[in-house]
Order: C-alpha cells, then sequence, then structure tokens
C-alpha cells in the first residue's frame, strides 16, 4: 500500500502523543499504553485505518494490542530495507522508502495516524 491521505497533527494530539513517549521513557508502561490505546481509537472513529509509528517507544505499547496489525514500525520497516539494500536491492527502493519516512517527518505529519490507502 501507498501512503496517500495524511492528517495533520491537532495540537491536543500532539500533546497526549508526546505525554504518551514521556511516560514509556519513564518505564510507565502500562499508564502509556492506556493512553495511546485511547487516542489511537479516537483516530481510527475519525477515519484513520493504519497508524504510522514514527518513534521507536510507540511499537513497544502497541504491541499485542488490535492496533498493532494496523500498524507500521518506521524503524523496523526502514532496517528491513537496508539490510534489502545491502543484499542487492536497488538503490531507488532504498531511497524510496528512505524518502518516505523524512518526508512525513518533515511535514510534521501525525506520526501515528497517516491514513493508507
Amino acid at each position: 500500500s501507498k501512503l496517500r491521505a495524511y492528517r495533520k497533527a491537532h495540537d491536543d494530539h500532539q500533546a497526549k502523543l508526546s505525554a504518551v513517549i514521556t511516560q514509556v521513557k519513564a518505564g510507565q508502561l502500562h499508564v502509556a499504553r492506556d493512553s495511546f490505546l485511547l487516542l489511537l481509537a479516537k483516530l481510527t472513529e475519525q477515519g484513520a485505518a493504519t497508524f504510522l509509528m514514527g518513534c521507536t517507544e510507540l511499537p513497544l505499547i502497541v504491541r499485542g494490542t488490535s492496533f498493532e496489525a494496523k500498524s507500521l514500525d518506521a524503524t523496523a520497516a526502514l532496517a528491513k530495507e537496508i539490510v534489502r539494500f545491502s543484499l542487492g536491492a536497488s538503490v531507488e527502493s532504498f531511497h524510496a522508502i528512505t524518502s518516505t519516512i523524512k518526508t512525513a517527518a518533515q511535514k510534521q505529519e501525525i506520526p501515528i495516524g497517516d491514513q493508507v490507502a
């Protein structure tokens, strides 16, 4: 699937996401997971179908939930492409995935709620 539609982060969503990341870093995984799942549920109600886990902390708390199958771990995707590239995949393939991740980060789109068509 290609990323086609993005949702810009609302200030309240971004504040909640920042709090979740801080909680993960502080080792408060259960609190962070509860807050994060509520945020993902709200985004789902608003039409988000797939979530890009753009921060390394987020896959830690989505693992084992109903949202795991609807999520893309950007760090894992990048690591897989690096391995593919090192094993001989085309430069174009490698640049495509890194460009997609970099563009989303530069636009400051929702790192967890990008819709995938």
